[in-house]
């Protein structure tokens, strides 16, 4: 199959390789789209190496349709029993830049009718990453206030989203005027440009109730 390799100049080029072999509980995907993460670009420069055991192959989030399941993912004991055609997307911990990956099947996600690949490959890490910081460890209930820090990044724009789904007043932080606009666009309610603006000190004379 196609993959994309650094080479020694860190330039992206295509190369070939094996296809993935599956473990019983694994899925090989087709990739028909790929997100592209501070990660992925870390480990192009050399200062990010892939986990022990996992491809070394750059990409952490993939969507595409499903090709070959592997002997144990129909089990009854899994959550869900993907078939052959489904579309999905995942988080993984690498292969993703390849035209086949292959994920754990409590790893993959179904992709939503309105997704395209695109928005599918987009959205794993940052909204994954976003609700767990919320309400798995936040606990962030309806209609509370919430304080974004880097409202503009990647996290931080699903974040804004997440929170206005659930009626929650959000304040972010940024670095600039442009980064604001962005993340007023999103819904955010009030945008601290922190070059000029204590955030601690704004924030107790706007919200004192927290």
């Amino acid at each position: 199959m196609k993959y994309i390799h650094v080479d020694n100049q860190q330039s992206l080029v295509f190369s070939q390789t094996d296809m993935p072999e599956l473990a019983a509980d694994e899925c090989l995907i087709k990739v028909h789209a790929i997100g592209i993460n501070r990660a992925d670009l870390l480990q192009r420069a050399g200062k990010y190496p892939a986990p022990a055991g996992e491809s070394p192959i750059l990409g952490l989030e993939v969507s595409g349709e499903i090709v070959r399941c592997g002997e144990a993912v129909s089990d009854n004991h899994l959550a869900k029993p993907w078939q052959v055609s489904d579309k999905v997307f995942a988080l993984v911990a690498g292969g993703g830049y390849a035209q086949y990956v292959k994920v754990k099947a409590g790893q993959l996600f179904c992709l939503p009718e309105q997704f395209t690949f695109e928005q599918g490959a987009a959205c794993a890490e940052v909204f994954l990453t976003a609700y767990q910081s919320l309400f798995s460890i936040a606990k962030l209930a309806d209609k509370s206030k919430v304080l974004i820090h880097a409202g503009a990044s990647g996290v931080g724009s699903a974040a804004i989203q997440l929170a206005k789904a659930k009626q929650c007043h959000v304040t972010v932080t940024v670095g600039s005027e442009s980064k604001a606009k962005a993340c007023l666009a999103l819904g955010a309610d009030c945008a601290i440009n922190y070059q000029d603006t204590d955030f601690v000190s704004w924030s107790k004379k706007n919200i004192p109730s927290g």
